[in-house]
């Protein structure tokens, strides 16, 4: 006797073609996955989907990520970052999230400039808190040990949230 299915795939698809970014891949899919992902933001690109790009971009870093390849991971996670409309629309929640990646990340590749703008940006109000009570902004590069010497860094207002 052969148990039925768990959905009735007439009326409703299974539940792995309603997400697709649920799916794990296996290692020797990245690099096909990573050429689909930026034909897609190409193509998402030319017709001005904004959201779709972004959305794209966030999972083509997580494949990064997931290679390793540190330097191409934080050039997408910047690009949603610094220009998204997560941050024009005040979804600071999903903007926090990718923050700390862009940290992450940015400490990953030895990218000082990169993690002062993600933590000066982390001691904002709207952003959720996940530092310490007693945290102090001058040793967030403490860790780094590839930094020959002390970065300048320019935030513009325009361009980040405001403390």
């Amino acid at each position: 006797m052969s148990i039925p299915p768990l959905y009735d795939t007439f009326l409703i698809r299974e539940p792995l073609r309603d997400d697709p970014f649920a799916v794990t891949h296996n290692p020797s899919d990245i690099p096909t996955l990573i050429e689909v992902y930026s034909k897609s933001i190409t193509h998402f690109s030319e017709r001005k989907r904004e959201r779709a790009v972004e959305r794209l971009k966030y999972e083509l870093a997580l494949l990064y990520t997931r290679e390793q390849k540190w330097k191409k991971a934080l050039r997408c996670l910047l690009s949603v970052y610094e220009g998204s409309s997560w941050r024009r629309e005040g979804w600071w929640n999903l903007l926090g999230l990718l923050r700390e990646q862009v940290r992450d990340v940015a400490k990953t590749c030895g990218d000082a400039e990169a993690v002062l703008r993600a933590e000066w940006e982390g001691l904002c109000d709207c952003f959720p808190k996940k530092l310490e009570p007693n945290y102090d902004f001058s040793t967030c590069l403490d860790e780094m040990k590839n930094i020959s010497s002390k970065p300048r860094v320019v935030v513009k207002a325009e361009e980040s949230v405001s403390c």
